[in-house]
């Protein structure tokens, strides 16, 4: 059956809604249905998906998924012998690369040139366009996979069906947000801040911020190395390096030429081979005698001065870093939901003793139906987000101490 002739029925209207609502919140990036675009040629909208999570220019994985999908559009154009549309997509999609590298652009336009596209020998484009379009998602899938704007938004937690991908899409219900709040509540700050880590959830710019003030730079170098690395991108490089920076002027402020050596050899020789001049000249600052009386790097103040402007110059730079997207802010929790989980978690003695030892969470009350009522009057849990809750406020209470049933 031809794709093109499949009609929409009810039972698919949830998962379009699904695709769209991931593409609206950049929460989860479904692979599936980004390669079913690819194969169906709809590139419009392959662009249009992509385009919600990341930019052109965000980094290199980015910018290699764009030219890939581009130049196999510009190719097609060219196998029909649409040579107007191959000169659009030349001109507005392929342009953006001139840039970076203008013989390959100086090259693709002189193909404009070839009578026959499909006679040419130097392009392999054999086979079908299905076959075609199978080769790119082969060549996209593992550059989409290792890029850190898109990591971790791939794979789901369990395989659900289009009604559960609406549930999880919406990060105020997640599991995850829901035990970080539960903590929180509970002033487990150290729980809250290795969940933030292991999950890749949410960036707790204040955390980040105390972090620094504190000068716990292993800390802050850990907090930020579980959301992105040195060579993600752009921003992340200046956010490494800006922080590195400070932490080796400071062990130069104390004197301590020892440790000052030890950060330039093992944190900052990273960025040597992008800026061996700059390297080169933070070497020779461990030659100064009293690095605090230089003219060039004195200033007023104690060391909490300076990590304040440090903060100031690296907030713009997270926030427009794409890796940070959506997780700089955190949801807003219904406290009627956390309330009625807490009241069925320590209420029944039944139900506690289950999420005590971890056992799945039985309604032990009476009444038909799947719905199980807040006992406030105020709200209630439906089937499937009261199944992942409960999941959630099991492996919470097991840091709590047991209450008296």
């Amino acid at each position: 059956m031809s794709l093109n002739k499949l009609k929409t029925t009810p039972e698919m209207i949830p998962y379009f809604m699904s695709c769209k609502l991931e593409q609206e919140s950049g929460y989860f990036f479904d692979l599936k249905y980004f390669e079913n675009l690819i194969l169906n040629g709809k590139w419009e909208e392959v662009e249009k998906y992509l385009s919600r999570f990341t930019g052109v220019n965000d980094n290199y994985h980015s910018t290699k998924i764009y030219f890939e999908i581009r130049k196999v559009k510009y190719y097609e154009a060219l196998y029909k012998n649409e040579h107007a549309v191959a000169l659009d997509i030349l001109r507005k999609d392929l342009r953006v690369f001139e840039e970076s590298n203008r013989e390959l652009y100086r090259e693709m336009t002189l193909l404009l040139t070839i009578e026959n596209f499909r006679e040419q020998t130097k392009i392999p484009f054999e086979g079908d366009s299905i076959t075609r379009r199978k080769r790119l998602i082969n060549v996209l899938r593992p550059v989409i996979e290792d890029n850190p704007v898109i990591k971790g938004r791939t794979k789901e937690t369990h395989k659900a069906t289009p009604e559960m991908s609406l549930i999880k899409d919406n990060r105020a219900d997640d599991p995850i947000f829901l035990i970080l709040q539960l903590c929180a509540d509970a002033n487990l700050r150290e729980t809250v801040h290795m969940l933030e880590q292991e999950s890749g959830y949410f960036f707790s710019l204040e955390y980040f911020k105390s972090l620094i003030l504190n000068g716990k730079w292993e800390e802050v170098q850990k907090y930020l190395s579980s959301f992105t690395s040195v060579k993600d991108n752009k921003y992340s490089t200046r956010i490494y390096f800006d922080i590195l920076k400070q932490k080796y002027y400071e062990a130069l402020y104390k004197n301590e030429h020892a440790v000052a050596l030890d950060i330039l050899r093992k944190d900052l020789r990273v960025f040597e081979e992008s800026n061996r001049e700059l390297y080169r000249e933070m070497t020779l600052l461990l030659t100064i005698e009293n690095f605090r009386e230089h003219k060039e790097f004195s200033f007023e103040g104690d060391f909490s001065t300076l990590r304040k402007e440090l903060i100031k110059e690296l907030r713009p730079i997270i926030e427009m870093n794409p890796v940070f997207k959506g997780r700089t802010e955190f949801p807003q929790i219904n406290k009627t939901t956390l309330n009625t989980l807490i009241k069925d978690g320590t209420d029944d003695p039944h139900c506690h003793l289950q999420l005590r030892i971890g056992l799945p969470l039985t309604d032990h009350r009476k009444g038909p139906g799947p719905e199980i009522s807040s006992s406030m009057g105020e709200q209630q849990v439906t089937g499937n987000l009261s199944s992942q809750i409960n999941k959630s406020w099991s492996q919470l209470l097991r840091y709590l101490p047991a209450t008296d049933s």
